[in-house]
C-alpha cells in the first residue's frame, strides 16, 4: 500500500546530456529520426495480498528517474531498505514497425508533440524480431552505458539504471488492434530479448485498454501453451477509467463512478479466475485508475471544478479498497501531470501552478498510512453511500480508512477503538490546503463531500 512516481520519459542533467538524448532517440530508431513524445508521469501503489501474503510496497521518489530503481522481492524488509517499484512506460509500438497506407512524417524535433504512432496493423516483420531488436538496444542504452546498432557501432549514454519491470506495449487492443496471437508472438521475443539484456527483469503483458471486451485474449494469453517454453509470464495488467455522459453534474457523478467501478470490480473477479486456472503465478497490476470528463481535452484552458478531483479521488480510494480484498498486487492511479498534450481531468498536480488536487493528496494519504506487513481486518457492511476498511499495522496500531462515495455531507457512526487518536481528511479544500492529521476524540464524525478519511486509534 505505498507508491512510487515513474517516468514515461527520462530526462535531467546539463544541457550536453540533453543533446546527447536527442541524439539517441534517433540513433535507436535506425537512422530514422522516428521518435514520439513519449507520456509524462504516473503514480504507483501497491496493494496487499490479503490472503497469505504481505503486502509489497515502495518508497516514494518524485524525480524523473523514479522508475528506474529496484523493487526488492521480500516485502518484509524495513522501511529504510524499501526502493521505489516502478514500471517504465517506453513501451508503445510505434509506426515505423508497421505497414501503413502511406509514409507517416515524424516531426524533426523530439520535444515536438507527435500522435500518429498507432497507425498500422500489419507488422513489417511478422515475427516480430525487429522489434525485439530495437527495444534491446533502448534497455541497453538506459541500463548498459549505451547499446550498438545494427551496423555494428556503439553508441555511449553513462547510463547504468535498473528497470525491474517492463511492460510490453500499452493498451494493445486500441493501439494497432493485436491479435492474440500476433501479441504472443511480439510478447516471446520482446521479453526473450530484454531477457538477454537484463536476466533479473520481469516482464508485464497485456496492458489492455478495455479488459471487459477482451476475454479471448486474455485466455490465449495466460495459456503457457501458447508461448515459446521458458517465456516469462510474471504480471498482467490492465486500465480503468470511469467517464460520466457530458450532461452530467457532480450529483450524477457521485453514482456513475462508484456504479462503473462496481462493474470493474465484477471484471476483476472474472479476469482472476482465468489467471488461477491458466497461470497461477502470474501477478496482477492494474496500473491505470482514473476518471475522464468528456470534451476536456480538447479545450486549451479547461476549468475543472475541485470537486471533480475530489470525486476522482475518491473513485481511486474505492478502488484500492476492494481490490486488496481480491487480492490484486498492484493498483496504479493515473497520472501525475498529464496536460498540456493529454487529459487535464487525469492530471493529479496543477499544470499552472504545480499544486497537487485531491486525486495525488488521497494518494499521498494512502501512502503515508498503509505499510508493509499490514493486515485487513473484518468488518461489517457500512452501506451503499460509505466504503470503508480497518488495517493493523505491524506495530499493532488499528487504521480506519473511510471514503464518501456521495456529493453531500454524510455523518458516520466510528467503532469505539477510535474514539481517540488521530484523523487526517482529503476534501475539496486539499488544492488549496495540504491535508494534515489533527487529534482526534469522539465517535461521530461528520465527512465531506466525497472526502477520503484515515481515522489512527490511539493505543
Amino acid at each position: 500500500m505505498d507508491f512510487a512516481h515513474f517516468a514515461h520519459s527520462a530526462g535531467g542533467g546539463d544541457a550536453s546530456s540533453g543533446a546527447r538524448l536527442a541524439r539517441s532517440r534517433r540513433q535507436l530508431c535506425r537512422g530514422q529520426g522516428a521518435w514520439r513524445r513519449l507520456c509524462s508521469l504516473c503514480a504507483l501503489v501497491s496493494l496487499s495480498k490479503v490472503r497469505g501474503r504481505g503486502t509489497r510496497v515502495a518508497e516514494g521518489r518524485q524525480d524523473l528517474l523514479g522508475f528506474l530503481t529496484h523493487r526488492p522481492d521480500d516485502a518484509r524488509l524495513p522501511a529504510r531498505n524499501r526502493r521505489p517499484f516502478a514500471d517504465p512506460e517506453l513501451q508503445h509500438d510505434s509506426c515505423w514497425f508497421f505497414k501503413t497506407a502511406k509514409p507517416v512524417v515524424v516531426p524533426a524535433d523530439p520535444d515536438q508533440l507527435f500522435g500518429g504512432e498507432s497507425q498500422g496493423t500489419e507488422l513489417l516483420d511478422p515475427t516480430c524480431n525487429d522489434v525485439a531488436g530495437y527495444y534491446a538496444r533502448l534497455v541497453s542504452w538506459y541500463t548498459q552505458g549505451g547499446f550498438i546498432d545494427e551496423f555494428g557501432v556503439r553508441h555511449e549514454s553513462g547510463y547504468h539504471y535498473r528497470i525491474p519491470y517492463w511492460e510490453v506495449f500499452n493498451e494493445i487492443e486500441a493501439e494497432h488492434h493485436f491479435t492474440p496471437e500476433q501479441y504472443a508472438t511480439c510478447y516471446d521475443a520482446i521479453t526473450g530479448a530484454l531477457h538477454k539484456v537484463d536476466p533479473e527483469m520481469k516482464f508485464v503483458g497485456l496492458a489492455l485498454a478495455f479488459p471487459e471486451h477482451d476475454a479471448e485474449m486474455i485466455e490465449y494469453f495466460l495459456n503457457p501453451a501458447n508461448h515459446k517454453p521458458g517465456t516469462q509470464l510474471d504480471m498482467i495488467s490492465y486500465h480503468f477509467y470511469a467517464q460520466p455522459m457530458p450532461e452530467e453534474t457532480p450529483d450524477a457523478w457521485q453514482y456513475t463512478f462508484f456504479d462503473q467501478a462496481d462493474r470493474l470490480l465484477a471484471v476483476v473477479r472474472y479476469i482472476e479466475e482465468i489467471r488461477k486456472r491458466l497461470s497461477p503465478a502470474t501477478r496482477t497490476t492494474l496500473d491505470e485508475i482514473g476518471s475522464i470528463l468528456p470534451g476536456t481535452n480538447s479545450v486549451k484552458d479547461p476549468h475543472i471544478p475541485p470537486i471533480y478531483y475530489s470525486a476522482s479521488g475518491a473513485l481511486y480510494a474505492y478502488v484500492y479498497i476492494e481490490t486488496a480484498r481480491l487480492g490484486i498486487d498492484v493498483v496504479g492511479e493515473s497520472q501525475l501531470m498529464g496536460f498540456p498534450s493529454q487529459y487535464p481531468d487525469v492530471t493529479m498536480i496543477d499544470w499552472v501552478t504545480g499544486r497537487p488536487n485531491a486525486r495525488f493528496e488521497v494518494l499521498r494519504l494512502l501512502h503515508d498510512n498503509f505499510a508493509v506487513g499490514d493486515k485487513m481486518l473484518h468488518m461489517n457492511s457500512v452501506g451503499r453511500d460509505i466504503a470503508a476498511a480497518a488495517f493493523q499495522s505491524a506495530g499493532d496500531v488499528k487504521k480506519l480508512l473511510v471514503v464518501n462515495k456521495r456529493n453531500r455531507n454524510i455523518t458516520l457512526q466510528l467503532p469505539p477503538e477510535f474514539a481517540h487518536g488521530s484523523v487526517t481528511t482529503v476534501d475539496v479544500t486539499a488544492s488549496v490546503t495540504r491535508p494534515v492529521a489533527r487529534a482526534w476524540n469522539g465517535t461521530t464524525m461528520a465527512l465531506p463531500p466525497f472526502a477520503v478519511t484515515v481515522v489512527v486509534a490511539e493505543k
